[in-house]
């Protein structure tokens, strides 16, 4: 889903079932400046897995589509 809200200790899994490359890619905002997670690139039929410690909301993109698409949040509540 574009939103997913989870617990704290969650791990989501991403799955790439495209033909191209992806990433997952977390720019925060505010006091977590800069990039915060960072797949790198993610090949069809591999998966990223990343488990959320933190609560907050974590936008995230595919750093290789043009800006607005490929978008998604988990919230850690």
């Amino acid at each position: 889903p574009q939103t997913i809200t989870v617990t704290p200790g969650t791990k989501i899994t991403w799955v790439n079932m495209d033909t191209e490359v992806h990433s997952v890619t977390c720019q925060m905002s505010n006091e977590m400046e800069g990039v915060f997670f960072d797949s790198g690139a993610i090949e069809p039929g591999w998966i990223y897995e990343r488990t959320f410690i933190n609560t907050g909301q974590f936008h995230y993109r595919c750093k290789f589509q043009p800006t607005g698409r490929m978008t998604g949040v988990v919230i850690v509540q």
